[in-house]
């Protein structure tokens, strides 16, 4: 793979615990995957500031063309 092509592969994992009912196969698999669940929330919490900055950000731009605009449009008719 190259590392700039901006092509991601999903991180995919499967497993199976296998063993009699009562086998404390729960807690074992909460040791396994709480660890990746921890990483997946502050994932999605990172990426959602990512996403919030990018959005102030664009309005910002949106506003700031509004504004070039109608300074434009006032010159024009000065």
């Amino acid at each position: 793979m190259n590392k700039g092509s901006g092509f991601v592969e999903p991180l995919i994992i499967n497993c199976a615990l296998l063993g009699p009912t009562g086998s404390k196969k729960s807690p074992i698999t909460g040791v396994v995957i709480g660890p990746i669940k921890k990483l997946q929330a502050d994932e999605e919490l990172r990426h959602k500031s990512m996403m919030d900055d990018y959005k102030r950000a664009c309005k910002a731009e949106k506003g700031k063309k509004k504004t070039e605009q109608e300074e434009h449009r006032r010159a024009g008719k000065v």
